[in-house]
């Protein structure tokens, strides 16, 4: 059974990166983060913030925080580039880029390319058209990817003689010589062919060699390189360009040509040492512009003095033009008549006149007085107004220096568990850090996990008691089921709190001032008393089952086939009895009378009546046997009866048998089932002797009383004997069938195999009664248990918790009787096979992925889940809750998992409990026990990584939808188990062919009474 940890464990419980862009992810929560968004920004932007009163401007845009914000655009977690889907917007690894994922699908846009991949986050295919054939040359058609293959020339390399002269011909490396040049014109390399590398070039540094550049000198190998030294072509004349030709040498070529620059300014001269060199003169010169004077070479220049152009007015523009000297226009130009006051001064006529603008020197500082001045323009004098900034984060605002300004205003906490920021609209934010540490810490001294508990009658509850604190803060609220607890100035509490007889689930939850909340789950067994069943036979149930008789079940007055009562069973016996057998059969005389040895040669009947009545003690039985008709012979012993007619035949006759007895039922200290015939009486009605002889019918006539009182009490004694040897012990085997001795095999929930489970009952005692005060039936009362050999407890604890009347320290089997047949199921021994499946592993295995069915884990940003569970108790049925249902508590449940989250490593545990409804059923044969829905779910979800507590929720609601859920389906999807109820066949034990005398339990209905199942049904095949 374990819906939304574990679970989670969902879990958990509560992920791998999330490949999908349309699914959203759960952020996680970053402390610098939330600090930000609270501010607006950091403390530095805070300062300040309202410099200029008088400037206003639209806020930044502020993405969600599951968003990036990318180049001032708001991109959704996963959303790939527009123009690049190697590039997506992964918010929990870079908030302000984007960032490579090549896990992500694209296309190039080149029909030349194939395999198209993302890699570093760029789009990249391999060649399409490479057929890898160097016979070949391999093209491709850009605009429709269409590859074309043309044959090659040139040489080759055949793989499969690579000592072998090849060439390429109509695209195939043909062999043309078997043997191969490998001369690779190196000198400095030995050339040898191997038949399995192919050529191969061994550096011989000894060889002799010419690199061919005459530039060089003393040429020789060096590790299959010729090389030579440079040779010096320096001549050490500047007037020369010094080269070497590698084909001739060196070059020495005169510089006399290129000493000459063309400017008439300069001296072209060599120097020998100096190489070209070309100094100034001072000649005059002519520069060819009419606007400058005086030309002269200087520094090599030919420069001459320019003429003024401008007159000193700006509302004219001077110019001067080569051919023709100074010009001076009027202009329209923009001028300043040196008045700062006014604006926009303009030319006209030549002079520059003042603008119709006056300066608006208002600057909008109400910490400033503006006026304006001829010569300086705007001046604004700093005030001492007061004034306001416009932020709650200063406080005494006063104008200084120009600027409204305040002090600042503290908004440290003192508290390590909050980013302390001052937002200037809403003043100082305290934003809680989100880690193990800054949050709430439960620590329970007692009850322990996984307790089994025992209390006191009449007293249901637990003292718990431990602490609870947090770095944050003080504890503003602790609740334990919704209980309010108090905390003591240490941190300590100490409370009892309301328990129910069976599985019980502590939810405690613990806010500080700050807002902080964390919660523990934990489970418990309580009870008066408790069972443990480590052998086979201890602490079994007394009693744990029932079964009820009602009269109609014993005999309901028709026995016609297929039998549906204990009577009709009997009258079966009966009809078996060889009563010609019980006289003898024709073995020797029934009597001897008047002359006459009388044989019984055969005997039939013409039918059986039984009447079956419960009393008190056990059961009175009334049987006929009718219409008796048996063949007789009649011996001569004597002379006269020779003489009279001699032998003869004849017949005996009977209109019934009839049997009356008590049967007293009981159960032996072993367990089984007594079964005691008293009171035994067989009486005759209308016994005939008579002969086909008239003369020996006459002398039997004489004689015939005492004839049949003889015949008659050898029959009684006979049929009193068998009935005492025959029907207390069938009896005894039709009841005793009715003990529960059979293996169940309940399925693990990981598909490892199953768990044998042995149910098995004795009889405890036998119960039956007349109708006088009714109702008229009888009870046989079972001892019952459940033991499984498979595996032993995976943990120690007391067992299995009694209900004893929901801890009022008394518990009955109830049975209403008022059905035909009722079987009654205690609540307790429903425990014990629940215990044994605990037991043999119901609980401990590795969560295998199939327990999650077909949900998609990566919409959660979840990869490499590995979970174990361990069940901490056993599952614990019990109807002691308010509503008074009969729920499956499966409590103390732990799950350890590891995972990777958007690729970052996460280990939590996960405690869960939950009830689901658990109900018994009538199904063919058997006694079905189903778990259905989840009746209440907690969970305990803690993740180790404080960066990723945010994830703590979405693991709640994988383990509390999925896990738990897909335990859930497991456990009572189907039937979580199957009790077959027995039967009574005494087919063989009667002698007559299987199957002929059976009679079997139909289940039709189950219904609760104070701890019991009671299962209404009938008797029939």
């Amino acid at each position: 059974m374990l819906h939304r940890t574990v679970l989670l464990v969902c879990t958990t419980l509560l992920f791998a990166a999330c490949g999908d862009s349309a699914v959203s992810t759960m952020p996680l929560v970053d402390a610098t983060a939330l600090a930000d968004s609270a501010s607006g920004g950091t403390d530095d932007a805070v300062e300040g913030a309202d410099s200029s009163p008088g400037e206003t401007g639209s806020e930044p845009e502020v993405c969600p925080d599951d968003h990036c914000d990318i180049d001032g655009e708001c991109v959704s977690n996963g959303q790939a580039k527009a123009d690049n889907p190697c590039l997506v917007c992964r918010w929990v690894v870079n908030q302000t880029e984007w960032t490579a994922d090549d896990a992500q699908t694209c296309d190039d846009d080149d029909l030349c390319t194939v395999e198209d991949a993302c890699v570093d986050g760029e789009c990249t295919g391999e060649p399409a058209c490479d057929d890898g054939n160097v016979c070949t040359s391999d093209t491709c058609e850009e605009a429709t990817g269409e590859c074309s293959t043309e044959p090659a020339d040139g040489p080759c390399i055949d793989e499969n003689a690579l000592c072998a002269e090849a060439v390429c011909i109509g695209g195939n490396c043909t062999v043309t010589s078997d043997e191969r040049e490998c001369n690779d014109a190196n000198p400095c390399t030995a050339d040898t062919c191997d038949p399995d590398l192919g050529c191969v070039h061994t550096a011989d540094n000894a060889a002799a060699c010419d690199d061919g550049d005459a530039c060089t000198a003393n040429d020789q190998c060096n590790e299959a390189v010729c090389t030579g030294t440079a040779i010096d072509c320096d001549d050490a004349s500047v007037c020369t360009a010094d080269t070497c030709d590698p084909s001739i040498g060196c070059v020495n070529k005169p510089l006399d040509d290129a000493c000459s620059d063309g400017n008439p300014c300069t001296d072209d001269t060599c120097d020998a040492v100096l190489g070209c060199v070309f100094p100034p003169n001072d000649d005059p010169c002519d520069d060819n512009t009419l606007c400058t004077e005086a030309d002269k070479c200087t520094g090599g220049t030919c420069i001459g003095i320019a003429l003024p152009i401008e007159d000193g007015n700006p509302c004219t523009t001077g110019s001067c033009d080569p051919a023709f000297g100074i010009i001076q226009t009027l202009n329209t130009l923009p001028c300043d008549d040196g008045n700062t006051c006014f604006s926009d001064d303009y030319c006209d006529g030549g002079s520059c006149q003042s603008g119709p603008t006056q300066l608006n020197c208002d600057d909008g500082n109400l910490c400033t007085d503006n006026s304006c001045e001829a010569e300086t323009g705007c001046v604004a004098t700093p005030n001492a107004l007061n004034c306001e900034d416009g932020s709650v984060c200063t406080l005494n605002d006063a104008c200084v220096n120009s600027s409204c300004v305040g002090d600042a205003l503290n908004c440290d906490d003192e508290n390590v568990c909050t980013v302390d920021t001052c937002d200037p609209v809403d003043g100082c934010v305290h934003t809680v850090i989100v880690s193990n540490a800054c949050r709430p810490t439960i620590n329970v001294i007692y009850p322990p996990r996984g307790a089994t508990i025992t209390g006191q009658s009449g007293s249901p509850s637990v003292n718990v008691y431990g602490s609870v604190s947090s770095d944050a803060g003080d504890i503003a609220s602790f609740l334990i089921n919704g209980q309010t607890v108090p905390i003591e100035a240490d941190g300590s509490f100490n409370t009892d709190i309301p328990v129910t007889v069976g599985g019980n689930t502590l939810v405690m939850k613990a806010t500080d001032e700050l807002g902080s909340t964390r919660q523990r789950v934990q489970a418990l067994l309580w009870s008066v008393d408790y069972m443990l069943p480590d052998t086979p036979t201890n602490d079994v149930v007394s009693p744990g089952l029932g079964i009820w008789f009602s009269q109609a079940s014993i005999d309901d007055s028709d026995t016609s086939l297929p039998p549906n009562d204990l009577a009709t069973v009997f009258k079966l016996v009966l009809d078996q009895f060889d009563i010609g057998a019980l006289l003898g059969g024709g073995s020797g005389p029934i009597a001897s009378q008047a002359g006459y040895k009388i044989y019984l040669n055969s005997l039939t009947y013409g039918g059986t009546d039984v009447n079956l009545q419960a009393v008190d003690g056990g059961l009175a039985i009334q049987a006929e046997i009718n219409a008796i008709d048996g063949k007789l012979t009649f011996d001569c012993t004597s002379l006269s009866c020779f003489f009279l007619g001699g032998d003869s035949t004849g017949g005996l006759t009977v209109d019934a048998v009839t049997i009356t007895a008590n049967i007293a039922l009981s159960a032996t200290e072993e367990g089984a089932l007594d079964v005691q015939l008293n009171d035994t009486n067989t009486s005759f009605s209308g016994i005939d002797i008579y002969s086909d002889n008239g003369f020996t019918n006459f002398l039997i006539s004489l004689v015939e009383t005492a004839i049949i009182n003889g015949v008659v009490g050898d029959l009684q004694n006979e049929l009193n004997n068998q009935l005492d040897s025959l029907i207390a012990p069938l009896l005894g085997d039709a009841l005793g069938a009715l003990a529960f001795n059979l293996s169940l095999d309940l399925p693990k929930p990981d598909g490892s195999g199953n768990i044998p489970i042995s149910l098995f009952t004795d009889f405890e005692g036998a119960d039956f009664q007349d109708a006088d005060p009714g109702p008229q039936g009888g009870l046989l009362t079972q001892n019952a248990g459940a033991y499984t050999a498979d595996g032993d407890p995976p943990y120690t604890n007391s067992g299995i918790p009694k209900r004893a009347g929901c801890g009022t320290g008394t518990q009955n089997l109830a049975v209403p009787k008022a059905s035909p047949l009722e079987l009654v199921l205690a609540d307790d021994l429903l425990n014990h096979i629940l215990y044994a499946a605990w037991r043999g592993g119901l609980l401990e295995f590795d969560v295998p992925a199939s327990l999650l069915g077909d949900f998609d884990l990566s919409q959660f940003g979840i990869s490499d889940l590995n979970m174990t569970l361990s069940g901490l108790l056993a599952p614990t049925a019990s109807d002691c809750g308010e509503d008074g249902a009969l729920l499956v508590h499966i409590g103390d449940v732990k799950i350890n998992a590891t995972l990777s989250l958007f690729g970052q490593p996460l280990s939590l545990v996960v405690w869960a409990s939950f009830t689901a409804a658990l109900e018994l059923t009538a199904v063919d044969g058997a006694i079905g026990i189903n778990i259905s829905g989840i009746d209440s779910l907690d969970t305990e979800v803690n993740v180790e990584q404080d960066s990723l507590i945010g994830s703590e929720s979405v693991i709640k609601q994988l383990i509390e939808e999925q896990l738990v859920g897909g335990l859930l389906d497991l456990l009572g999807g189907g039937a979580f188990g199957a009790i077959p109820l027995p039967e009574i066949d005494l087919s063989s034990t009667i002698g007559l062919a299987p199957g002929s005398a059976v009679i079997s339990i139909s289940p039709q209905a189950v219904s609760r009474v104070d701890g019991n199942s009671v299962v209404a049904a009938t008797l029939g095949q």
